[in-house]
């Protein structure tokens, strides 16, 4: 069902149903009596964006008031007390997730919501996810390389962590011998690897200044490691 309130469309096929216990009492008049009615068929829908739509029946016709978020606490804390009633609880230990979260899968479907907090240069947002999105630390480090609106310093250390982690465990290569390849002391690297070696304090050229980072080449150098290694499939299923 469609509506259209103050400009914007409301369609309750594509919103996610959230109460149909509420209640919703509408202003009328009888033999020129201000009357107060309840709505019968009741339904409270919220859009991805999160605008809120009540719906309801009278007279056989199905009317939409659009609602503030402030109204919606109001409707469910009289209402229904279950659905407003959420726990929510942060946490970036993968253990702790694990822990968590509810193996059955129909069950977690139907009690636990799962949501990324994203933070980067354009700010925060919340993002659903699925279960199987997380899987460890290290798929986690190749999320933030791909996002270039990340933090720099951040970008810049979860590519050194990634490099560190699979060539020590894959080649059993000691971390500085990945930077001695000919093709990675192109100018345009030379910042790339200077931080990748920024702890390397015997050789002054390693001092790094963020403000030198630069994304595209940061990625062109990260990826060439690991075509100069042998594993560019690694890198392009990585950054899928």
């Amino acid at each position: 069902m469609i509506f259209v309130i103050n400009n914007l469309k409301y369609d309750t096929d594509k919103m996610e149903l959230i109460s149909d216990k509420c209640e919703y009492w509408y202003k009328g008049e009888l033999l020129g009596t201000p009357m107060r009615y309840c709505g019968r068929d009741v339904r409270l829908f919220r859009s991805s964006k999160d605008n809120w739509l009540l719906t309801y029946r009278s007279n056989y016709t199905t009317y939409g008031k659009a609602l503030y978020e402030k109204e919606v606490e109001n409707i469910l804390i009289q209402y229904d007390l279950e659905k407003y009633e959420q726990i929510f609880v942060l946490t970036h230990s993968l253990y702790f997730f694990y822990e968590l979260t509810n193996t059955n899968h129909k069950e977690r479907e139907e009690t636990q919501k799962l949501i990324r907090l994203c933070k980067n240069a354009d700010g925060s947002s919340f993002v659903s996810m699925k279960y199987e999105e997380i899987q460890n630390d290290y798929q986690a480090y190749w999320q933030i390389v791909k996002d270039r609106a990340q933090a720099p310093a951040l970008i810049a250390n979860c590519m050194r962590n990634i490099i560190e982690y699979f060539f020590n465990f894959v080649e059993k290569l000691d971390f500085p011998q990945v930077f001695q390849k000919p093709e990675l002391q192109d100018i345009r690297f030379l910042a790339f690897n200077r931080y990748m070696n920024r702890e390397s304090h015997s050789k002054g050229q390693n001092i790094f200044d963020i403000k030198e980072f630069d994304y595209d080449s940061f990625r062109d150098a990260f990826k060439l490691v690991f075509e100069i290694e042998g594993y560019p499939e690694h890198y392009q299923k990585m950054m899928k």
